[in-house]
């Protein structure tokens, strides 16, 4: 029953996750530029305005901040990149089984190659339905399930009449199975979240840092500190955007397996 009423449950569209996400982070980094600007009015020291010890905590934190920009940024780029490319691997290895079943009697070959178009059709389901329908997800992945069970027997079929092109078929059949393993595993590695709390805190504290200054040498909010907002919020966004590739503007491409699944027609 819970899963039931979880996978029946409305998925946001990616362009609301976008935009929450983005809306969610400029809020809490304007929010600190003016807690901070409130703590530093409250001192009422503008000599502490310029005190060199606050300009190298200010830059301490921003270096802190890139660092841990540049390690995640990177880390979802890697990440981003391996998903797109298993996706190239698993189109070859079915493109690659479908060609071989001209090896084989005519009664297996077409078994083979109506359970490798229908695999690539739900593989296709399965992308557009990911991040955004829940229940079409599941209802996917157990076809996808079904599928590569059938698609096993039929090539052990054809193996075991023809075994001297046995290996021709089963590799790279267990190939398109490994490869949905690896997909599989590989949308589950995200950035940890305890990494992207810090980075977030370490954001604001950097911006607060800014709103104190402000506070203590009585100026108001500026394009430059505005500037700033929005270069960090757009960094951030982009590489969690890039972690969630399903749930996001930046999408996998599924352009691969839309061409093979043509070239199959033909």
């Amino acid at each position: 029953m819970a899963w039931a009423l979880s996978s029946s449950m409305p998925v946001l569209p990616v362009e609301a996750i976008a935009a929450l996400i983005a809306v969610g982070i400029v809020s809490a980094l304007f929010a600190a530029v003016f807690v901070g600007r409130w703590l530093g009015a409250r001192r009422q020291r503008v000599e502490e305005a310029d005190d060199p010890h606050i300009g190298v905590v200010q830059g301490a934190i921003l270096a802190l901040l890139g660092l841990l920009l540049g390690f995640s940024f990177s880390g979802a780029s890697e990440r981003f990149v391996q998903r797109q490319d298993i996706i190239v691997r698993e189109t070859s290895a079915i493109g690659t089984a479908y060609m071989r079943c001209d090896l084989f009697a005519p009664i297996h070959s077409a078994a083979i190659r109506q359970v490798l178009q229908e695999y690539v059709d739900a593989r296709i389901d399965l992308f557009e339905a990911s991040g955004r329908e829940a229940l079409a997800t599941s209802e996917a992945k157990r076809r996808i399930d079904d599928l590569q069970d059938r698609l096993w027997r039929a090539a052990a079929d054809a193996a075991r009449e023809t075994p001297q092109f046995a290996a021709l078929i089963v590799t790279p059949v267990t190939e398109v199975i490994d490869a949905y393993e690896l997909r599989t595993a590989a949308t589950r590695r995200h950035i940890p979240m305890l990494v992207m709390a810090i980075m977030i805190a370490c954001a604001m504290a950097s911006l607060g840092s800014v709103g104190y200054v402000m506070g203590l040498s009585k100026r108001s909010l500026r394009g430059p500190v505005v500037l700033l907002i929005v270069l960090i919020t757009a960094a951030l966004w982009v590489t969690i955007d890039l972690d969630f590739a399903r749930h996001g503007l930046i999408q996998i491409d599924a352009r691969p397996l839309l061409e093979l699944r043509e070239s199959m027609k033909n």
